[in-house]
């Protein structure tokens, strides 16, 4: 498709979500749910007009949809001190636009990037129509075959990539994987696995292609953090279900990881071998940090190059998309970069330290809500679907907080969009709980 092929289907498709989103909501963060394996998954040639057209209407609508819904008498927004606090966060960033100016950013970059970090408001729309238990299904159902597809096309782009590079050697083999996902396959087995035990047969065939998909897609991804994590999100997992179902789930993961070695060997014995040699390596240049690591050096560098700058401004930043000079050890050399991959240092860069702070109160806040619902949750009855989100969510925090130091998720598409699901979900499964502690009704104010 030409670039004004995709011009024209954006703009149909903007005009049908603008109607979908005031008359049929639910079909619009369908639609949103289902378009994200071609709007986050990264084809390595950058942003072409599908992804800025996709962008555009995305961004677009969950602003038209936050003004419409403050302007109804019949709707409250603001239900906790969470949402007051995320609303901040977002109302600030856009604020962030004096300092950008003022250090010669340029404003359709800092629009780019201040549009990605909108996409954090789904956690609003996704909150206020998926809190029955049917329509959560749907939710969760939705997301599920979206990470598929998400999965599937990181796979593709994998194989696609290794034929190029021709699989002569070990490097090639991590040089053809796409870590941009990595952290949202994470998530879709995390639940996949915890759902076998909260589904009926039927639903349970789902969650397995869910987590055979979406972990072949992480392994592709070569990250060893994010397999870390894996192992802790798991080992967390256990902490809520019975003795008997955490042997189950310990021996069910040997032998699928029995299985699938065995598998790789039968297949492509050479292939199988290099990604054994590749694996290890992985994980031995870690105790290497210095000449061993270098991508990890290369974190390193970069955040000294910009803590530098945030000691000159530490309280606004210096704008979102700003440019600064660090050494990449990769490349041998000086580059210009707005990127920096220790989230938490990037944010304040970018936007101060005391953004940093109210990101950090956020994020507490809900691994503190997770925590609650999935422990004060009971496991039958109408709460049980709910409980589940909660303890998949709340073993999905400790990766969450890992691969923030190590991707810089705030201003990437994925990191937002999955803020909005992670967030939505606990605030569903709070207001839950809220419900069954207490008499009040489903809109009505937590925040006086």
């Amino acid at each position: 498709m030409t670039p004004d092929t995709y011009i024209v289907t954006a703009v149909l498709l903007g005009l049908s979500l603008l109607i979908a989103m005031v008359r049929w909501p639910k079909v619009w963060i369908v639609t949103f749910l289902l378009s994200l394996p071609l709007f986050l998954t990264d084809t390595g040639t950058g942003i072409n007009a599908r992804e800025v057209a996709l962008g555009s209407f995305f961004s677009g609508t969950v602003i038209l949809w936050m003004i419409w819904s403050v302007g109804r008498p019949d709707r409250v927004l603001i239900r906790h001190w969470f949402d007051f606090l995320l609303l901040l966060y977002v109302i600030l960033t856009g604020c962030n636009i004096v300092i950008a100016l003022l250090n010669n950013v340029d404003p359709i970059e800092w629009a780019a990037d201040f549009s990605v970090v909108c996409l954090m408001l789904y956690y609003f729309p996704i909150r206020e129509y998926f809190t029955q238990e049917e329509d959560l299904k749907l939710l969760l159902i939705v997301a599920a075959i979206s990470s598929i597809g998400m999965a599937g096309f990181t796979v593709y782009m994998y194989k696609q990539r290794m034929q190029d590079n021709g699989l002569m050697y070990a490097y090639q083999l991590v040089s053809s994987r796409s870590v941009t996902l990595a952290a949202v396959h994470l998530l879709g087995v995390l639940f996949a696995i915890a759902g076998l035990f909260y589904s009926t047969f039927r639903v349970r065939v789902l969650l397995l292609i869910t987590a055979a998909v979406n972990a072949g897609a992480l392994f592709l991804s070569f990250g060893r953090t994010l397999w870390v994590f894996f192992f802790v999100g798991v080992a967390m997992l256990m902490f809520f279900l019975r003795a008997r179902q955490s042997v189950a789930l310990a021996t069910g993961l040997v032998a699928a990881g029995v299985l699938a070695v065995a598998v790789a060997f039968k297949v492509n014995p050479r292939l199988a071998e290099i990604g054994t040699r590749v694996v290890t390596h992985r994980f031995t240049s870690s105790a290497q940090l210095s000449g061993g690591d270098l991508s990890f050096e290369t974190r390193i560098i970069e955040a000294e190059a910009a803590l530098r700058h945030i000691k000159r401004y530490p309280l606004g930043g210096k704008g979102l998309r700003h440019p600064f000079i660090s050494y990449h050890p990769i490349e041998q050399g000086h580059h210009n970069t707005s990127f920096v991959h220790i989230g938490y240092i990037g944010i304040a860069m970018r936007q101060g330290i005391p953004m940093l702070i109210l990101m950090m109160v956020i994020l507490v806040m809900s691994t503190i809500m997770c925590w609650k619902g999935a422990r004060q949750l009971p496991s039958t009855g109408p709460y049980r679907l709910y409980k589940l989100v909660s303890i998949v969510m709340l073993i999905n925090m400790p990766a969450l907080f890992g691969n923030i130091f190590m991707a810089g998720i705030f201003d990437q598409r994925y990191g937002n969009v999955m803020f909005a699901v992670i967030f939505a979900c606990t605030g569903i499964a709070t207001e839950m709980l809220h419900r069954r502690t207490t008499a009040v009704t489903p809109d009505a104010p937590v925040l006086p």
